[in-house]
This record gives structure tokens, sequence and C-alpha cells, in this order.
């Protein structure tokens, strides 16, 4: 039995906004296939290439279209870009890293993420020598105390031995 246009149009409508095929099938009497075989053009992307993109593949551009959208977001919410001084650029990063992956901010500032986790290592190694430099001096007076006590120590132990 042909059915007209516009109960088909209808019905896809439905479809669309939410309501299932099964329930469809109920309200108008049609068969779930039919109902199947109307909503099939719409439930596809329809390309003009002669292969219809996969699940995967929009899944794929999915999470690409969102790691752009968090690249615009970091370009917007920054005070530089990605021409901007290199050290400027990993400033950013630092800032940034827990808001957003490394990957992306180093992609939307285009930087390379070794020259990011090197910068890191370097930071951190700085930071432990100022720290090592600031403390010398105490560091000093601990290593000629223990020298100093030892040296006691010893001289008593001399001492005591004479004294037995």
């Amino acid at each position: 039995m042909k059915h007209s246009d516009d109960l088909q149009k209808d019905v896809v409508g439905k479809y669309v906004s939410g309501i299932s095929i099964t329930k469809l099938s109920k309200e108008t009497g049609i068969p779930q296939s039919t109902l199947y075989g109307w909503i099939k053009p719409y439930s596809r992307i329809q390309s003009t290439a002669e292969k219809t993109p996969t699940m995967q593949e929009y899944n794929r551009l999915k999470s690409h279209v969102k790691k752009l959208e968090n690249m615009l977001a970091i370009l917007q919410s920054v005070g530089c870009t990605a021409s901007a001084p290199l050290k400027d650029r990993l400033e950013t990063i630092e800032a940034l890293k827990g808001q957003y992956s490394v990957t992306t901010l180093c992609d939307a500032l285009k930087v390379a993420k070794g020259t990011y986790y090197n910068h890191t290592i370097i930071i951190f190694s700085e930071t432990r020598e100022n720290y090592l430099k600031m403390h010398l001096g105490e560091i000093t007076c601990v290593l000629l105390l223990k020298r100093y006590l030892t040296t006691r120590i010893n001289y008593l132990g001399q001492i005591k031995s004479q004294l037995l």
C-alpha cells in the first residue's frame, strides 16, 4: 500500500523529534520495516562522495571539532598568540595546563610538546639549583658540624680507653 508523502514526512518528523519506531508503528498501524525504510535516508549523513561516512569517521570528526573548539577557546582567553615569543607561549601553557590538555595547549600555541617538556625539565632543574644555592650555607654548616662532632667523639673515645 502506498502512503502519502505528507504522512511519510509527518512520521519522519515525529521520529526525528524523539518518538520511537515501535510507538510510531503502534500509533499509525504501519509496519516497523516500512517506517525504517522511510527513516533510513534521514539517519545517514548524505554525502556527494560515493562513500557514506561511518560512525567511526563521524566520531573522529566530532572529536576533532571538540579539539578545535578548545584551541579556539584557548586562543581567545590568553594574552598571546601562536606568533608570540616562545617564552610567552611556554608561560601560557604552564598557566593553563590544568584546564586543558598539554597536547591541545601546544597545538593551539604552536609549541612542540618536546619543547614544552624540555622547558619544564629546565625549570625543575633551575628551581632545584636555586634551592641548593639558597641553602648552601646551611648545608656547609651541617657538614662542618658533623666533621667537628666526629672528631670530638673520636677524641673522647681515645680518652675513655686511656682511663680504663
